[in-house]
Formats: C-alpha cells, sequence, structure tokens
C-alpha cells in the first residue's frame, strides 16, 4: 500500500511539473515576439491590410485582409511577401496562391516565417507564380538571456532538493 502511495505522489508531481512547464514555456515563448511595423504595401488595389505583424530573431509572422475592390472577378493571384536584413538585402520570399477571389470580397491571411533578423517586409499581389525563396544568410546571432539562465539554475536547484530524485 505504501509503495502505491508513493507511485501515486510521483504520478502527481509528474503531472503537476509537465503542466507547469508547458505552462511557462507557453508565457516564455510569447513574450519574446516583438511588433513589426516596418513592412510596405505595393499594392493599391486589391486593398492589403495589415492587422498584427510580429517577430522574433529566427521567426514570425503577419496576417490581415486582403479585400478586393475591384469591379472584376480575380481567378488567379498571389500574395508576395518580400523579406529585408537591416542591410536591406532580400533574405526570403513568401508568397500564399489566392484562388476565386470575387468582386468585394475580403480574405483574411496569415503568413508565417522561418527567417532571422527580419528588419523589413514588403507586400505585394502579383499575376507570377511566387516560388518560396531562402536566400542564405548570415548565422543567426544568439544572445543569452540572464532570465533563462537564472531560470535553468533555479529548476536544477529545485530538482537537487527533491528527496529521492537522483543526480
Amino acid at each position: 500500500m505504501k509503495r502505491m502511495k508513493t507511485f501515486f505522489i510521483y504520478l502527481i508531481l509528474f503531472v503537476l511539473l509537465f503542466f507547469g512547464v508547458r505552462f511557462f514555456a507557453d508565457i516564455g515563448i510569447r513574450n519574446t515576439y516583438k511588433n513589426m511595423n516596418n513592412y510596405e504595401i505595393k499594392t493599391e488595389s486589391p486593398i492589403i491590410k495589415v492587422t498584427e505583424s510580429k517577430k522574433t530573431n529566427v521567426n514570425g509572422y503577419i496576417e490581415g485582409e486582403l479585400t478586393n475592390n475591384t469591379e472584376q472577378y480575380i481567378n488567379n493571384i498571389n500574395l508576395k511577401a518580400t523579406f529585408y536584413n537591416k542591410d536591406n538585402e532580400v533574405i526570403g520570399i513568401k508568397g500564399i496562391p489566392i484562388e476565386n477571389f470575387k468582386q468585394l470580397d475580403t480574405l483574411e491571411y496569415r503568413m508565417n516565417y522561418r527567417y532571422s533578423n527580419v528588419e523589413r517586409i514588403e507586400l505585394e499581389l502579383t499575376e507570377d507564380p511566387v516560388e518560396n525563396i531562402e536566400i542564405e544568410s548570415d548565422l543567426v546571432n544568439f544572445t543569452f538571456d540572464n532570465r533563462k539562465v537564472i531560470w535553468f539554475i533555479a529548476g536544477l536547484i529545485v530538482l537537487w532538493n527533491i528527496p529521492g530524485w537522483i543526480f
């Protein structure tokens, strides 16, 4: 009976630890995203609107709406995003195909990207097919965050003090 009680205590501790780590990891990831307001819209019609754009050192996303304000039905068009670094060099191109774009219709879009150190984005609509291109860039500049190191050390100290934990 004592062995079952010990097993259930460890099971409960494991479940609490699992969900605690997931919760704090989600909070940590959300806090690393910063607003990205340096974008340029090169197409006037149909209308491209950006509702949210966020980035980290290694990735990001941009989302918004497309509105067909023309008086014609658009069958095949592509939303093209060109990503630039701080030296104004192209580091990647992504596209989203848009089909069956009716008159006065509004579509939502979300584009995730995995380019490092994006400083500027150009958005445009084009009839040409867009091939997703990643241009080799410098290695990602990783920096150590003191808070992460402190939390890692605190986690090791907690694990060290759990009775029966093998370290």
